[in-house]
């Protein structure tokens, strides 16, 4: 059996597992330190086996890149601290600068600039500036810049992502789409329960974070794995 047949079982496995303990047995426990940082590293290593190797040869370490800097983020979150949290948000603050030059193929100002549809800008920007109106109150001040720098470089990956329309085959521009969703959404709920947890509960948050955010990621993979395979051989 081909692994591309394997590995969406294997993820989903990898996935369950943290998943399960999230609602059940595993949430603060040392087990995480095992469960939460293996559906990344198994995604990276997926990607790598399945890039052509023309577009391994071309700005080769820009998903790679981005795939390091979530599985970073992943480790650092796991540990109380405001070091901890600032650590974490740099890790996918440069996770999403590298979407956001793939999904902008080295170009992402001019693809920016050329999105078709200023609905697609509109949808870009508003999740993300809708949920820092909403925490600004909540934010310690030193949080600020940081959350807000953060916000701007997230509603720019989604944006990558929409402006791939009509650049793309339909299936990695659907499926890349809804991984930048998901993704902006798991980070709303991480942020509502970080910093608004008194005036915002959400039940069992961890879960619901890590499940929108391990769909986010595995999308997005194989969303620009679907288009790499279409991509002609050569230097891009």
């Amino acid at each position: 059996m081909h692994l591309n047949q394997v590995f969406p079982w294997f993820y989903l496995l990898l996935a369950g597992i943290e998943l399960s303990g999230r609602l059940w047995w595993m949430e603060g426990t040392r087990l995480e330190l095992l469960s939460k940082p293996l559906p990344l590293l198994a995604l990276l290593i997926y990607y790598l086996s399945q890039c052509p190797p023309w577009v391994k040869a071309f700005r080769a370490w820009l998903m790679p890149l981005a795939l390091l800097g979530s599985w970073l983020g992943d480790i650092l979150l796991m540990f109380p601290g405001e070091a901890f949290f600032l650590g974490g948000l740099g890790a996918f603050l440069l996770a999403h600068v590298a979407y956001i030059l793939v999904l902008g193929e080295g170009r992402p100002i001019r693809r920016l600039v050329q999105t078709r549809s200023p609905a697609w800008v509109v949808l870009g920007f508003a999740p993300a500036s809708l949920l820092l109106g909403y925490l600004w109150p909540y934010l310690p001040p030193a949080m600020q810049l940081p959350v807000g720098s953060y916000a701007i470089v997230i509603s720019m990956m989604l944006l990558s992502a929409l402006s791939r329309q009509g650049r793309v085959s339909a299936l990695s521009f659907r499926m890349v789409t809804a991984g930048a969703l998901l993704f902006v959404l798991s980070d709303s709920l991480l942020g509502l329960n970080t910093f608004a947890q008194e005036a915002f509960t959400i039940p069992k948050a961890s879960f619901w974070v890590m499940l929108t955010y391990l769909s986010a990621q595995y999308l997005i993979v194989q969303g620009v794995l679907a288009q790499a395979k279409l991509a002609p051989a050569g230097p891009g």
